[in-house]
């Protein structure tokens, strides 16, 4: 959930800061982004060191599962005799 949903709170991180320096400072749009902003900079704050270690977690269960392969994950795929350029 939070490589997924990370990237996208950065992004409107981005976009409602850039929103908000389209208005005037005393403008009721641009006190709403820049709060909105403001927001998502602490979700970003949040969520960075979350995405880094779930990144990390999803190496290191790949590997783990490397050290209980079935027997037949590596045996030859019978079609593939059928494609000539696999050979």
């Amino acid at each position: 959930m939070v490589i997924t949903c990370s990237p996208l709170a950065w992004c409107l991180t981005f976009a409602l800061g850039y929103a908000s320096d389209e208005y005037d400072d005393e403008s009721f749009a641009h006190r709403i982004y820049d709060r909105l902003a403001s927001v998502f900079v602490i979700v970003t704050y949040v969520t960075v060191p979350l995405y880094i270690l779930s990144r990390i977690i999803l190496i290191v269960l790949a590997f783990v599962e490397l050290r209980n392969i079935p027997p037949g994950a590596l045996a030859p795929i019978q079609w593939v005799n059928v494609l000539p350029f696999i050979h």
